[in-house]
């Protein structure tokens, strides 16, 4: 179900609930029911971001025995760890960068570009008011990242990812005017909140085989020991760690 398929189901229950409560053919407690309903269901659609509700999200491969890397919050002096474990397995990465950080570490940010690995945006602030912004709000952040990101690079940005996966109707209508994928995830590390390396790795471990897009932050020290266990992992496991651009076709813009 989309937003806008959404929208339509709802107005129809509504007016169906309305005539059969005004009939009284029910009980007029259905029309609570309904408005809850949708309350949950919109609610569901902002926070899952794999539920393409909002806007069309890449979330999976097709093929199976495959994973994309994926490190968001970066450039960040972590992220100099990251890229040696990465560099040493010859595995390929997407970093969703903030463009704040990206001005304060452009180095970093050029490191990851030069190693082969892909930049994405990840807006300019990351700010933890992304899902109350207003449309010219969300725009700014978007957009003012992609130009610093292309400005400190040099080189195109086709990939976004949203603050915390979120998007609502706002954040979806402003996606949708911009050249840019979004990409999501269907296997979320935690481990922004799991500080453990070993309990961690017994998140992510039983999940690896099942998955294929995975969401680390490059910010996060024990992530580093993670990873290189994911690594090993995938290799003994016949896993193929892909590159990103490698399943979605981009268009250049200016």
């Amino acid at each position: 179900m989309t937003y806008n398929s959404f929208k339509i189901l709802f107005v129809i229950l509504t007016l169906a609930i309305a005539f059969l409560g005004w009939q009284g053919a029910i009980s007029w407690l259905w029309i609570i029911g309904i408005i809850l309903f949708g309350v949950a269901i919109l609610s569901y659609g902002s926070a899952t971001l794999q539920s393409n509700f909002f806007t069309p999200t890449f979330s999976k491969l097709k093929e199976p025995n495959e994973l994309i890397l994926t490190f968001d919050d970066g450039p960040h002096p972590n992220t100099l760890a990251i890229l040696e474990v990465l560099k040493k397995h010859q595995a390929p990465a997407t970093f969703f960068c903030i463009g704040k950080q990206a001005q304060q570490h452009p180095d970093i940010l050029n490191k990851i570009i030069s190693e082969g690995h892909i930049v994405g945006n990840h807006t300019q602030n990351h700010s933890n008011k992304w899902g109350w912004m207003r449309s010219k709000a969300v725009r700014f952040e978007v957009e003012e990242a992609t130009k610093n990101l292309e400005s400190l690079s040099g080189k195109p940005i086709h990939f976004f990812r949203p603050p915390f996966g979120v998007t609502n109707p706002r954040i979806g209508k402003v996606l949708r005017t911009l050249p840019l994928k979004i990409i999501g995830w269907d296997l979320r590390s935690l481990d922004t909140a799991i500080k453990n390396p070993d309990k961690l790795w017994q998140r992510i471990k039983p999940k690896l085989n099942n998955s294929s897009i995975i969401l680390f932050h490059d910010t996060q020290e024990h992530t580093v020991e993670v990873l290189k266990k994911t690594l090993e992992y995938c290799q003994s496991h016949g896993i193929k760690i892909v590159s990103l651009a490698d399943k979605i076709e981009t268009r250049s813009h200016a």
